[in-house]
């Protein structure tokens, strides 16, 4: 018998709602992104999606000051893929 990791239906549905979310956010404008993610429902889950180069270059856009609300959704990678690029 092949066991064959699946993503159940509800939780594959989710992801790709997520990435269709990043596809039109990385579109907008820096500040029009930010703000439309810290608006979402699930806003952690939303940053989190990001990529790591694509979650830091819209800080570096935003400014870092004004990304801190970014920033406290950020996951451990995340974090520590910024600290990387500013060492």
């Amino acid at each position: 018998m092949n066991l064959q990791h699946r993503i159940p239906p509800a939780v594959q549905k989710e992801l790709d709602a997520l990435a269709e979310k990043r596809h039109r956010l990385i579109t907008l404008p820096a500040e029009k992104a930010m703000e439309e993610m810290l608006a979402d429902p699930k806003s952690t889950a939303l940053v989190q999606s990001f990529p790591e180069e694509d979650l830091y270059l819209l800080i570096q856009e935003v400014g870092p000051e004004d990304a801190l609300p970014l920033l406290s959704l950020a996951s451990n990678r995340q974090w520590q893929f910024c600290v990387d690029m500013e060492i």
